[in-house]
C-alpha cells in the first residue's frame, strides 16, 4: 500500500488544482504561519491587550491549520457523487478502508507537519517538542474525520458549502471553554475538539494533564471516525 500513497495523492492533488477555487486554499496553511510568526507579534506591540489571548489565538491558528485538507477532501468527494466516479471505486479489487488509507496518509501528516511547525515558530512560548509533536499528529485526525463527514451529509457542493460552515462551527466551538465559568465547561468535553484544545492548553501552560487529554481526544477521535468509514463506505461508493 506503501507504493501508492504518492500516487493517490497526486491525484486527487491534480483535481484540486484545476479547479481554482479549491487552488486558493493550498495557500491557506502559508498564511496562517506567516499570520503567527510575523503579523500577530506586531499586532501585539501596537495593542498589548491581545496578548491576554494568546492561547486562545494561538489553539485556533492551530485548528484553522487542519482546514485546508479538511475542505479540500470534502469537496473531491461530494465531486466524485455528482460525476458517479465514486460508483467506479466501489467496484475495484481493492479494500475500501484501504483506499481511504492511502488518499488520506499524505493529508494527515503533511497537516501534522504543518501543525508542528506553527507551534515551533510562534515566538510566544517554549513548547514541549514531544508534546507538540503527538499533539499535531492526534490533531491532523480532524482531516479525515472532518472531510468524510461533510461528504456523508452532502449531495452536492451547495449542500457541502452549508455542511462544511456547520462542521466549521462544530470544531472551533469548544474554544468559549476559556471565557466561560468553569462549572459550565462540562457541556463541551462531548466534543473531541475540546480534548484537543485542552491538551494544546496543557503544553502551552506546563500543565501535568496533557497525556490524559491527548489520550481522551485521541480515542475519541479514532472511535468517531471508525464510525463515519463504515458509514462512508455504504453510502458514498454506492450512491
Amino acid at each position: 500500500m506503501a507504493n501508492t500513497l504518492f500516487p493517490t495523492f497526486m491525484t486527487d492533488f491534480k483535481l484540486i488544482y484545476r479547479d481554482k477555487s479549491l487552488r486558493t486554499f493550498l495557500f491557506l496553511p502559508l498564511l496562517i504561519l506567516l499570520v503567527v510568526y510575523v503579523g500577530l507579534p506586531y499586532f501585539i506591540e501596537q495593542y498589548p491587550a491581545v496578548n491576554d489571548y494568546l492561547i486562545p489565538i494561538l489553539i485556533v491558528c492551530s485548528i484553522e491549520t487542519t482546514q485546508l485538507f479538511c475542505f479540500l477532501y470534502a469537496m473531491i468527494f461530494i465531486e466524485e457523487k455528482e460525476t458517479k466516479t465514486n460508483t467506479v471505486y466501489g467496484i475495484i479489487p481493492v479494500s475500501l478502508t484501504k483506499m481511504l488509507i492511502s488518499r488520506f496518509a499524505l493529508p494527515v501528516v503533511l497537516t501534522a507537519v504543518l501543525n508542528f511547525a506553527l507551534l515551533m515558530i510562534q515566538p510566544f512560548f517554549e513548547l514541549d517538542v514531544i508534546n507538540s509533536l503527538i499533539y499535531s499528529f492526534v490533531s491532523a485526525l480532524i482531516v479525515p474525520l472532518y472531510a468524510i463527514g461533510v461528504s456523508i451529509f452532502s449531495k452536492n457542493k451547495m449542500q457541502g458549502l452549508v455542511w462544511v460552515k456547520a462542521f466549521n462551527i462544530v470544531v472551533i466551538l469548544p474554544i468559549v471553554y476559556l471565557i466561560i465559568d468553569p462549572s459550565w465547561k462540562v457541556i463541551f468535553t462531548i466534543f473531541p475538539t475540546f480534548w484537543l484544545f485542552k491538551s494544546l492548553e496543557s503544553i502551552i501552560t506546563d500543565q501535568s494533564n496533557f497525556s490524559l487529554s491527548i489520550f481522551i481526544a485521541f480515542v475519541f477521535m479514532v472511535s468517531l471516525l471508525f464510525f463515519a468509514i463504515k458509514l462512508f463506505q455504504r453510502k458514498h461508493y454506492s450512491d
